[in-house]
C-alpha cells in the first residue's frame, strides 16, 4: 500500500569517534555508563549539546535506567538554548507523548524552529504534521514543500512521502513518473518504505515500464530490512513469476536440480552472479537447470546438464545450453 509515514527519529547529535572527546570515545566503545558519567556534569553546567546527549541516554536507557521524563527534561533544556537537534527531539516527545502529555501544537512549533535551522529530520517531521493535520490544518502544499526540503537534504523517508504526494495528486498535479523519481531517491537512500513502494510501481507499471524482476529486486531489498509489507509482496510476486515461467506446467524431469551456481575462473570457483566480463568459463558442480537466471551485464539461459564439467563461451548477450539426450519437454 502506498502511504505517508511520519518520521520519529531522535537525534543524538554528531559524534566524532576519532576525536579525543571522552563522551565520543565511550559511546563508540559502547561504554554507556562512562558516557553518562562524562556527560551529566557538563549538562548540569548548561552545555546544550551535553544536555541533548544526556536526554538521549535517558531515552534509550544507556548507562542509566530508562526515564522518558528525564529525557524530555534534558531535551527541553537544550532546545531552550536553540539547539536544533534537541528541538527535533523535544518535538517528537510532544508528538508521541514521550515523558510528557501529547501536544501537537508544541511539536509543530519546535519542528518549525529546527526546520528553519536546516535540520533535515525536523523538516521531514514538519511535513508529516502538515500532511496528517496534526496541530495544524491539513496543507498538502506545505507538506510537499517540507518533504522536498528534507529529501533534498538526503532524508529517504521524506523522499518516499513526496513520491506519495505526487502519486495521489495531493496539493500538486497527479504525476506518476514524478512519484517514481522520488520513490527511487528514497529507495536508493535505503528507506525500506520507498523500496517497497518503488517495487509496487514496477510491478504494476505505474509511471514506469512494468518490470516484475525489478519489482522483486526492490521488494527483496525492503524485505531484508524487515518491512512486513515488502516480505509479503516479495513472496507473492516470486510465486507469480514462477507460475509464469516457460517451464510452468511442463513434465518434470527426474534429474532436474537447482540453477547453475558456480563457474571456474582462473582456477577458482565463483558465483555466477559475480561474472563481470565476457569470455570462456568452466562450469563446475553443474546441476540440471531449466530456468532463466541473470547476472550483471549478461543473461544466463541454461536448460540442461549431463553432470559433466564443460567449457562454454560467454558473450555479451547470453549463454545458451542444450542437451540432446533429454526429451523436448525437458529442455
Amino acid at each position: 500500500m502506498i502511504r505517508v509515514a511520519i518520521s520519529a527519529l531522535f537525534l543524538l547529535g554528531l559524534l566524532n569517534v576519532a576525536s579525543a572527546d571522552p563522551f565520543s570515545d565511550a559511546f563508540a566503545k559502547r561504554d554507556y555508563a562512562e558516557a553518562f558519567r562524562v556527560m551529566k556534569p557538563q549538562a548540569e553546567n548548561g552545555l546544550a549539546d551535553a544536555q541533548n546527549k544526556l536526554g538521549f541516554l535517558y531515552l534509550q536507557g544507556l548507562g542509566v535506567s530508562k526515564d522518558d521524563v528525564q529525557a524530555a527534561f534534558w531535551f527541553k533544556k537544550a532546545a531552550d538554548q536553540g539547539l536544533a537537534d534537541a528541538q527535533n527531539n523535544l518535538a517528537i516527545c510532544y508528538q508521541l507523548g514521550v515523558g510528557m502529555p501529547r501536544d501537537y501544537g508544541k511539536a509543530l512549533d519546535l519542528f518549525q524552529e529546527a526546520a528553519g535551522q536546516g535540520n533535515v529530520l525536523a523538516q521531514s517531521g514538519l511535513g508529516g504534521l502538515y500532511y496528517h493535520g496534526l496541530g495544524v490544518k491539513v496543507d498538502f502544499q506545505q507538506a510537499a514543500f517540507w518533504f522536498r526540503k528534507a529529501a533534498d537534504g538526503g532524508n529517504g523517508l521524506a523522499a518516499n512521502n513526496l513520491g506519495t504526494i505526487y502519486f495521489n495528486g495531493l496539493g500538486v498535479p497527479k504525476d506518476l513518473p514524478a512519484a517514481v523519481v522520488w520513490y527511487r531517491k528514497g529507495a536508493e537512500l535505503g528507506n525500506s518504505t520507498a523500496q517497497n513502494d518503488l517495487g509496487i510501481m514496477y510491478e504494476k507499471g505505474l509511471g514506469v515500464a512494468q518490470d516484475l524482476h525489478l519489482a522483486l529486486t526492490w521488494f527483496d531489498k525492503a524485505a531484508a530490512q524487515g518491512d512486513p509489507g515488502a516480505i509479503a509482496n516479495a513472496n507473492r510476486l516470486r510465486a507469480t513469476i514462477a507460475a509464469q515461467s516457460p517451464t510452468a506446467g511442463k513434465p518434470s524431469c527426474p534429474d532436474r536440480g537447482v540453477p547453475l551456481a558456480k563457474v571456474m575462473v582462473g582456477g577458482a570457483q565463483v558465483d555466477a552472479n559475480e561474472l563481470k566480463q565476457p569470455g570462456s568459463y568452466r562450469i563446475v558442480n553443474f546441476t540440471p537447470v531449466f530456468s532463466t537466471g541473470s547476472f550483471p551485464g549478461f543473461k544466463l539461459n541454461c536448460k540442461y546438464s549431463d553432470g559433466n564439467t564443460i567449457v562454454i563461451p560467454l558473450s555479451n548477450n547470453s549463454i545458451s545450453c542444450y542437451v540432446t539426450n533429454k526429451s523436448a519437454a525437458c529442455r
